[in-house]
C-alpha cells in the first residue's frame, strides 16, 4: 500500500516538474520530436568450456602468484559452504539472460559517430536521465566510458543479466575494438570487486551467506568476463 501511495504521489510531482520546466525552458516544449531506440534482445547465458569451480576462476583472474595463493586459500574455506555447487546453480539459472540496459543503449548510440560533445546536449549539459538510479555495472560503464557524460546517482545494486552493447556489422573492426576496450575495463573493475569481497569474507570468516559475493563470482565465471553482446546486421 505504501509503495502504491508513493507511486501516485510521484505522478503529481512529475506534472509539477514539467510545468516548472516549461516556465524555465519553454523551448523544450516547442516543435520537439521524440526518437525511440529499440531495446536490446536478451541473449542466452554465455556457455564456456572452462572450469566453473572457484579455484579455476581465481586462476584465470590474476597472474600474480602471491595473490593467487592467498585467494585460493580463501576458496578452500568457502568450499565447506558448497561454493562450487552454488556458483554453478547461480550461473545456470534460466533467468540469467544478459541484456543491455537502457542508459547504456543511449550512451552507445551517442557514441556511434565517435563524437560525444556538449553541443549535442541541451544547454551543453552532458547528462543522460533515467527513471531509476543506475545499477552498479551501469555506473562502472559510464565511468570507464570516459566521455564525461553525467547520470543519476547509482544505488549500486548488482543485476547479473547485464551486458555491453552489440556491435553492428557496419561498425566493423573499429567497433569491435571499442567494445573490447570497454569489456577489458569493466573486467578489471569486477575482478577488483571480487578480490575485495574475497578478502573481506576470508579475513572476517563471514562465509557465503552474503549473496553479493556469489553474484560477483558469477560475473567472473566466464574467464573473468562479464556478459558480452554479439554482432548484428
Amino acid at each position: 500500500m505504501w509503495h502504491a501511495m508513493n507511486r501516485l504521489l510521484s505522478y503529481a510531482q512529475d506534472v509539477e516538474f514539467f510545468l516548472l520546466a516549461k516556465q524555465e525552458w519553454p523551448e523544450l516544449f516547442e516543435n520537439f520530436s521524440v526518437r525511440f531506440l529499440p531495446s536490446s534482445e536478451p541473449i542466452p547465458a554465455p556457455r564456456r568450456h572452462k572450469s566453473m569451480v572457484g579455484e579455476g576462476i581465481i586462476g584465470r583472474m590474476t597472474s600474480d602468484e602471491k595473490k593467487m595463493q592467498i585467494f585460493r586459500g580463501y576458496i578452500e574455506d568457502f568450499l565447506l559452504n558448497d561454493l562450487d555447487e552454488r556458483i554453478r546453480d547461480e550461473y545456470l539459472k534460466n533467468t540469467f539472460a544478459p541484456i543491455v540496459h537502457s542508459e547504456i543503449l543511449l550512451l552507445d548510440s551517442l557514441g556511434e559517430s565517435n563524437r560525444i560533445t556538449p553541443d549535442r546536449f541541451f544547454h551543453g549539459w552532458m547528462f543522460i536521465g533515467s527513471s531509476k538510479p543506475l545499477c552498479r555495472l551501469c555506473q562502472y560503464y559510464f565511468e570507464e566510458h570516459r566521455s564525461r557524460v553525467e547520470h543519476r546517482s547509482s544505488h549500486y545494486n548488482l543485476y547479473i543479466s547485464w551486458r555491453v552493447p552489440d556491435v553492428l556489422l557496419s561498425q566493423g573492426a573499429e567497433g569491435e575494438g571499442r567494445r573490447q576496450i570497454m569489456v577489458d575495463r569493466m573486467t578489471q573493475r569486477i575482478r577488483q570487486d571480487t578480490f575485495d569481497l574475497l578478502y573481506i569474507f576470508g579475513e572476517n570468516d563471514v562465509g557465503w551467506e552474503v549473496d553479493r559475493g556469489l553474484q560477483f563470482l558469477r560475473c567472473c565465471v566466464a574467464n573473468g568476463k562479464i556478459g558480452f553482446g554479439g554482432n548484428q546486421g
